[in-house]
């Protein structure tokens, strides 16, 4: 940025690199040192973790939201694609589908959103996260695949109840991979 100091002002460029420059041939090391003077909120936002564990609370449900949707469209579409996978093992099967693809995004989405992660990705942190995501899934999956199978849809709500009865499991599994994002891989 010191080689753009012609564009900016005196005073700006005499903060970031010490001497109003004329030239264009300021080093990379000096445009560095400027933008983080001048940005270290900026900075501070891409690369700090989230201050308190509200904070990552909130991230988690916005990202929480987010996947409900995923999971919810992915199901309803192989729902319209297999009308028969309304109930049992089918249902079990589309289900699973819907929470995989929905726990990719929300691997993406925690890593660097909710938990800001710094630690580079391994192998053992796809392992933890890959655990920790299939107890969710066994519990998400379980109590959904329960619901519409042992309880009587409501009539009037017949049509919905397999979207229903995965909302039902969606807040069991949320909790536990709360805590096993948290204090497991991240």
């Amino acid at each position: 940025m010191c080689g753009l100091a012609p564009v900016l002002s005196a005073a700006t460029a005499d903060r970031g690199c010490g001497t109003f420059r004329r030239d264009n041939q300021a080093s990379m090391n000096d445009s560095m040192e400027l933008a983080t003077m001048d940005s270290p909120d900026l900075e501070a936002s891409e690369t700090a973790p989230p201050a308190s564990l509200k904070e990552q609370v909130v991230r988690f449900g916005m990202v929480g939201v987010i996947n409900t949707a995923v999971d919810l469209s992915v199901l309803n579409t192989l729902l319209f694609l297999d009308p028969g996978g309304r109930s049992g093992s089918r249902y079990a099967l589309f289900k699973t589908l819907a929470f995989l693809v929905a726990v990719t995004n929300s691997y993406l989405l925690n890593r660097r959103f909710t938990f800001r992660s710094e630690r580079a990705a391994s192998s053992a942190q796809m392992t933890q996260y890959l655990v920790v995501s299939l107890v969710g899934l066994l519990i998400n999956v379980g109590v959904a695949t329960a619901v519409v199978s042992f309880i009587p849809a409501p009539l009037a709500l017949a049509a919905f109840w397999p979207s229903l009865a995965a909302m039902v499991g969606i807040p069991f599994g949320l909790v536990w991979n709360f805590v096993g994002y948290r204090y497991v891989v991240f």
